[in-house]
C-alpha cells in the first residue's frame, strides 16, 4: 500500500469513527433535547412573533403521521404520491387561505403549499432516516456483542 492509499484508509477510519460517534451518542441525545425543548421553543417563537410558523410545521406533520398509519393498515398500503396528495388535501384548507391572506393568488398560493408540505416531508424524512440508523447501529453492536 502507497503512502497516499494508507492516508486514505486512515482517514476513512477516522470518519468511520466520527459517523458513528455522531450517530450513536451525539444524535439520540439531540433527539431527546429537541422532544423537551418544543414548549419552550414554542412559546419563544410565540413571543417573537413566529408561533404561527410552528402552528403550521405541525398542522403538517400531524397531518404526515395521520396519513402514514392509515396507509399502513391498507393491504395494498400507499404511494408516497397518494400520501403527499393525502397530506396536501388534508392541510389544505386550514393553511391556503393564510397564504391567501398574503396577497398571493390562488395558483401562486397552492404552489407555495406544496412546496412547504413537501418541505416537512422531507424534513420528517430525514429525521425518520438518522432515527432508522441509529436502531439499526444499536441493533448490530448488540449483536456483534453478543456473538
Amino acid at each position: 500500500m502507497n503512502s497516499f492509499e494508507t492516508f486514505l484508509s486512515k482517514a476513512g477510519s477516522e470518519l468511520k469513527k466520527i459517523a458513528t460517534y455522531t450517530v450513536k451518542k451525539v444524535l439520540p441525545t439531540a433527539t431527546k433535547v429537541a422532544v423537551e425543548a418544543e414548549p419552550v421553543e414554542d412559546l419563544a417563537l410565540t413571543a417573537v412573533g413566529l408561533g404561527s410558523y410552528v402552528t403550521e410545521f405541525n398542522a403538517v406533520a400531524e397531518s404526515c403521521l395521520a396519513v402514514e398509519q392509515a396507509a399502513a393498515v391498507l393491504p395494498s398500503g400507499m404511494s408516497g404520491e397518494a400520501k403527499f396528495a393525502a397530506v396536501l388535501a388534508d392541510v389544505k384548507s386550514t393553511l391556503l387561505p393564510k397564504l391567501e391572506a398574503l396577497g398571493l393568488t390562488s395558483e401562486a398560493a397552492e404552489a407555495k403549499l406544496s412546496g412547504y408540505v413537501q418541505a416537512v416531508v422531507t424534513v420528517l424524512n430525514t429525521f425518520e432516516a438518522a432515527s432508522s440508523a441509529v436502531t439499526a447501529t444499536s441493533t448490530s453492536t448488540a449483536t456483534t456483542a453478543a456473538a
